[in-house]
């Protein structure tokens, strides 16, 4: 990334190719990096690149966190959906469900904590956090403004981060 980010602002042609994707192209690039379980590189780490092809900052980070929460967003559909298939699977699955479900009656609030301080800070996928929490059928009105919030702290950071190194 760093040599991309170099190379980027020395070739004007690359800018310009950056650039006319705009704001769209960040979001959907956003999308599927926030959706780690396809492509494990965090967006976070290209905004110097669209900052060397015209982007503004705030807009930029605003962009990548909206485009990382749907992909959360996503993480936790297809959670829900794991539930659904063990919960109907003539297996022995069962019994695993039943041990989830008391410890989430036993901790009920504690996972939002961990997930708004595991999206902010850990530099590692959200997917650790956002899937099980679908599993086990958390509130997902609850957990989308945790993500989108906690997804603009890590991008802010990682994005001041970034700048700081090319300066």
């Amino acid at each position: 990334v760093f040599f991309l980010t170099n190379y980027v602002a020395e070739h004007e042609s690359i800018q310009l190719l950056v650039g006319r994707f705009g704001y769209l192209g960040i979001f959907i690039a956003s999308v599927i990096s926030g959706f780690n379980l396809v492509v494990p590189i965090p967006i976070a780490t290209f905004i110097p690149l669209f900052l060397e092809s015209g982007f503004a900052f705030g807009a930029t980070v605003f962009t990548i966190s909206l485009g990382m929460t749907t992909g959360d967003i996503l993480s936790y559909w297809l959670g829900r959906m794991g539930r659904y298939v063990i919960h109907e699977s003539p297996t022995h699955g069962h019994w695993i469900l039943n041990r989830l479900e008391r410890a989430k009656a036993r901790y009920q609030y504690a996972p939002y904590v961990m997930l708004f301080f595991f999206v902010s800070f850990a530099p590692i996928p959200n997917e650790l956090t956002v899937l099980p929490m679908g599993f086990l059928g958390y509130r997902f009105l609850v957990m989308v403004p945790i993500m989108l919030v906690g997804n603009f702290i890590f991008n802010y950071l990682s994005g001041m981060g970034l700048l700081a190194l090319f300066l």
